[in-house]
C-alpha cells in the first residue's frame, strides 16, 4: 500500500502538500477498489433494461427468499444472485448500495435434513467476500448491459483433415445448478438466467465472450455449498 511503503521523509512531503490538491492523508494507502463516496462518482459502464412492470411480469424468486419485489427496493443499486441446485438448500447473495456496497446471503430450505449429522459448507463465506472488488469486477464484465448474443445462430466451424466442418463435440460439465441474477440499477431492471455449465463452455468455445462473462458473474457472487457430515 502506497502508504505503508513510502520514505518516512517522503511520506512527510507529499502529506504537506495534499491540502492544496484538495486532498487528506487518509487517501493514502486506500485501496484503489474501495468506494468511499457517491459524491466522487461511480463508474457503471452502460445500462439497458426493461422498466419495474415489464420486469415484475417475468417469474421472480423473491418471496422464496424473503425478499418484496425488486422494483421495491428502496437501493439505487441491488443485485440478487439466486443460486438454484439439487441441494436442501438454496442460496441468494445479494449485493446492494447503501452509502457504500454491501453483501447478505440468505438460504431457502428446500427440503429437511438431520441437523445434527450433516452441516453445509460455503467455500465462498460471505465474510471472505469484498463487496467492492466484486462490484468493480461486474461493471468490467458490463453486467449492467449485458445481453446473450445470437452465438448458437450458426454453429461454430473447426479445421480438420476434411476440410473445414462443423464443430459438433460435446462440451460441458454441470452438476444441474442454475442461477438467476436480478438486478436493478436506477429505473432499469435486467435478468440474467445461466447454468453452472458456463467455465467449461468458456474453455471450449474460446471465441463466445457470453461464456467468459456468466462464468465470470457465477465466480464472483455463488455459494458453492456443499452438505457433508459432521
Amino acid at each position: 500500500m502506497l502508504g505503508t511503503t513510502l520514505h518516512p521523509m517522503l511520506r512527510s512531503l507529499i502529506i504537506s502538500i495534499l491540502p492544496l490538491l484538495g486532498l487528506s492523508s487518509s487517501t493514502l494507502g486506500q485501496s484503489k477498489e474501495k468506494f468511499t463516496t457517491i459524491d466522487s462518482g461511480i463508474f457503471l459502464g452502460k445500462i439497458s433494461g426493461v422498466t419495474a412492470k415489464e420486469f415484475n411480469e417475468e417469474i421472480r424468486y423473491d418471496s422464496l427468499f424473503g425478499f418484496n419485489n425488486l422494483t421495491d427496493s428502496k437501493y439505487l443499486i441491488e443485485i440478487r444472485f439466486f443460486e438454484i441446485s439439487n441441494l436442501a438448500l438454496n442460496f441468494c447473495t445479494t449485493l446492494y448500495y447503501d452509502s457504500e456496497f454491501k453483501l447478505t446471503r440468505r438460504n431457502n430450505n428446500v427440503r429437511q435434513y438431520d441437523t445434527s449429522k450433516f452441516r453445509v459448507i460455503e467455500y465462498q463465506p460471505l465474510a471472505n467476500m469484498n463487496a467492492d472488488s466484486i462490484f468493480s469486477k461486474l461493471v468490467q464484465n458490463s453486467i449492467f448491459s449485458y445481453q446473450p448474443s445470437n452465438y448458437w445462430d450458426d454453429k461454430p466451424k473447426v479445421l480438420t483433415s476434411k476440410g473445414i466442418v462443423n464443430d459438433t463435440k460435446l462440451c460441458g460439465q454441470t452438476d444441474g445448478s442454475w442461477y438467476q441474477i436480478d438486478i436493478k440499477v436506477g429505473n432499469n431492471y435486467k435478468r440474467i438466467i445461466t447454468r453452472s455449465d458456463r467455465q467449461f463452455l468458456s474453455k471450449c468455445y474460446p471465441d463466445n465472450s457470453d461464456f467468459k462473462k456468466e462464468a465470470s458473474f457465477i465466480s464472483l457472487l455463488e455459494t458453492r455449498p456443499l452438505i457433508k457430515t459432521k
